[in-house]
């Protein structure tokens, strides 16, 4: 069987590749080193998020697969990796064809000896053993293969990490070298026609190399900036708050399965893609009472006999970063959060990061070399995370619309849980990264 997997999201015209190899680069210019690397290992295709990353992905896809459907090729890894640019995940998730991938992420990049797939699940989880004890508490588990305590996660969402990072691209190849001794024969016979045409075989003038193009530095920065802000997506208050009322007004129990647990991530073109985890709680419970009573529009997947996530999507508009219309820190520093400060007693926890600027891969001249950024400008971000009842969500201030791209909110459910006013038995989780001007 084929070590990797081709993942086709339904309604994206892109195809997913699961199972890729991961290496090293090093080097002056990484770019070519990682397209030379893929030759060297004979892969047919290679990924390599950026100019300036030191890691790159191999895979060697069968004939039939490589154009097939004419659909654009992705690394499913990277997909994986860019719904989390911050912290530490990992994802244990059964294929289509019963095979287990598990694949992993750290700041936006795939982590070396992941990526791999697993033909039982019990392999899965013995690789996932081995990550656990090199990341301990710090890695957020998801997928249906992981066991507890994962959050579901549905492989459509991978559609939604997508990006010209994650592309991949032909490796091309090498014409083969011929035998020995057709090669020096033909060596031969070309010398001994040289002789007899009279072939001046001095050494030819250097041809001088052609000019170096100009290239306005500060322009090429400005439309860096705008390819960033053009792939950042931020949520209105409206999105937000949406998403908030579909999670409270999710069924506790259907059919006599019940709610224990959500999570949701940003669609792309705007909105969310969420996941309900349902467990068989009532004698009698079946998969089909389940379907007829479910409220429509919702797509189930089911973990034998007892387990049954349903995926659901909450539909809102979502724009693009627009730098032009962020606050700077000092105003954040002032008004948010001195609105987070007076949240406090209603939410469990409210960590918000340092303050760092916003890296972003340099544009280069012609020769490759990255042009020196201006001086001034630029764009910084920081974590966010709350933790709360749901209800307390509410509070979040308006002022975080169109500053903030949240990358997942979560619910969990806990029936025996004590009621009080940063306590629930609907207990929340969202994690974003807060943008500003510098």
């Amino acid at each position: 069987m084929m070590s990797y997997a081709i993942l086709q999201p339904s309604g994206a015209r892109v195809r997913l590749i699961a199972g890729m190899r991961w290496h090293t680069v090093v080097g002056r210019d990484l770019a070519a080193r990682a397209r030379q690397r893929a030759r060297e290992t004979r892969a047919s295709h290679y990924a390599h998020a950026a100019p300036g990353a030191d890691t790159m992905g191999t895979v060697r896809l069968a004939r039939a697969d490589r154009g097939r459907a004419g659909a654009p090729l992705h690394g499913a890894a990277l997909a994986f990796a860019g719904l989390h640019p911050h912290g530490a995940a990992a994802l244990c998730a059964t294929l289509p064809d019963g095979r287990v991938w598990l694949a992993a992420a750290q700041g936006g990049a795939v982590l070396a000896h992941t990526d791999r797939i697993h033909a039982a699940a019990g392999d899965a989880r013995a690789a996932l053993r081995e990550l656990l004890e090199r990341h301990g508490g710090g890695l957020a588990l998801y997928g249906d293969a992981c066991g507890e305590p994962a959050a579901p996660f549905d492989l459509e969402l991978l559609a939604t990490g997508l990006g010209a990072g994650s592309a991949l691209r032909p490796a091309g190849w090498r014409l083969p070298l011929p035998p020995r001794p057709l090669a020096l024969a033909g060596a031969a016979a070309l010398l001994a026609f040289g002789l007899r045409a009279g072939w001046d075989w001095r050494r030819p003038a250097a041809v001088p190399p052609p000019a170096a193009e100009s290239v306005d530095a500060e322009l090429a920065w400005r439309q860096a900036w705008a390819g960033f802000a053009a792939q950042t997506t931020v949520q209105s208050q409206a999105s937000f708050e949406r998403l908030l009322a579909a999670l409270a007004a999710l069924p506790p129990s259907v059919a006599g399965w019940g709610l224990r647990s959500v999570a949701c991530e940003p669609a792309a073109g705007g909105g969310w893609v969420c996941g309900a985890a349902y467990r068989r709680v009532r004698h009698g419970a079946t998969s089909a009472g389940f379907l007829a009573a479910a409220p429509e529009g919702w797509r189930t997947s089911w973990r034998p006999l007892d387990d049954a996530t349903a995926s659901f999507r909450v539909d809102a508009q979502a724009p693009a970063l627009d730098p032009a219309a962020l606050e700077t820190l000092a105003w954040h520093e002032a008004r948010t959060m001195s609105a987070l400060q007076r949240m406090l007693p209603a939410f469990a926890a409210i960590a918000v990061g340092q303050a760092v600027p916003v890296r972003i891969a340099p544009p280069r001249d012609p020769a490759g070399t990255p042009l020196p950024a201006a001086a001034g400008g630029g764009i910084s971000e920081q974590s966010i995370a709350l933790e709360g009842p749901l209800r307390s969500f509410g509070l979040i201030p308006e002022a975080t619309a169109g500053h903030v791209a949240w990358k997942s909110v979560e619910l969990r459910v806990d029936a025996a849980a004590p009621s009080s006013l940063n306590r629930s038995r609907l207990m929340a989780a969202a994690t974003g990264v807060l943008y500003a001007k510098n």
